[in-house]
């Protein structure tokens, strides 16, 4: 973690322009920012938005428009709200959460001599 903050230096003007007018340019300045981000949070969270923004763009790169694009991600973010062991069926039973991540925890095994 290097900073509480991420700074970026470019507005979001010049971020429709590059898009509009220089595509490569745009995704490499979108994957700066993204890096920026990811190196200025704590490394639990890090490692877990990285794994998240993997499959978003893994999904960019299998559609064909940006509509697509768009109404995958957002299928992606209610599941994760309101799917099975998303944040609704978090609240609506705890207990049975915390059951179910301790279920997939892996047994402690001892080794005596």
């Amino acid at each position: 973690m290097q900073s509480d903050t991420a700074t970026y230096s470019l507005d979001i003007a010049q971020l429709i322009d590059l898009a509009k007018n220089d595509p490569e340019a745009f995704e490499s300045e979108r994957k700066a920012a993204l890096d920026n981000f990811f190196e200025s949070i704590h490394e639990e969270n890090s490692v877990r938005l990285q794994s998240m923004q993997w499959r978003i763009d893994r999904e960019r790169e299998r559609s064909n428009n940006p509509m697509a694009v768009c109404v995958k991600l957002n299928s992606m973010m209610w599941g994760a709200f309101s799917g099975e062991g998303g944040f609704v069926s978090v609240l609506n039973n705890p207990i049975k959460s915390m059951a179910d991540q301790q279920e997939k925890l892996a047994p402690v095994v001892s080794i005596t001599r």
